[in-house]
């Protein structure tokens, strides 16, 4: 039995979490990407916790960290340090949630996470999933080496 956990945890487990963690980063950027900038500012201007001037640059900029970071993560491409600040990014975004008092609203008001047409999360969905990602992406970035991954190809090819 044990031997059946450490293969799972070893093996199988971080690919499942690369996927789940880069998958969700790589969704929610690419959809936003493919949205108007105006949409995510809009979203960002609602949270209320960032200094106004800052929020446009940060709607330019945190859909292609989040589409690059996941396709790294997803890919194995500089995993300890792309799942690292996946992490520590969902982690920041769950601290905002909470921060900003949007986990007692009403279940019916949507994130914004995912854009306009992505999945519409509540605050209290998002907030568990971004839990979820901060403990995957710090789990991922433990790993010295971790199977089927650009890291571990682009290794042994250069011996």
């Amino acid at each position: 039995m044990k031997t059946a956990v450490r293969k799972f945890f070893g093996f199988s487990f971080p690919i499942l979490a690369r996927i789940l963690l880069g998958g969700v980063f790589m969704a929610s950027g690419l959809i936003k990407l493919l949205e108007p900038a105006a949409n995510f500012r809009a979203v960002l201007y609602g949270y209320d916790a960032l200094p106004a001037a800052w929020v446009p640059m940060i709607a330019l900029v945190v859909p292609w960290l989040e589409w690059i970071l996941g396709f790294f993560v997803v890919s194995g491409y500089a995993l300890r340090a792309s799942s690292f600040l996946l992490g520590c990014f969902a982690f920041s975004l769950a601290a905002v949630i909470a921060l900003s008092g949007k986990l007692g609203l009403d279940a019916s008001q949507t994130c914004g996470c995912f854009g306009e047409s992505g999945p519409q999360l509540t605050y209290p969905q998002i907030f568990f999933l971004d839990i979820v990602n901060g403990c995957l992406g710090l789990f991922l970035s433990r790993f010295r080496s971790s199977p089927l991954t650009l890291d571990r190809w682009l290794s042994c090819s250069a011996e």
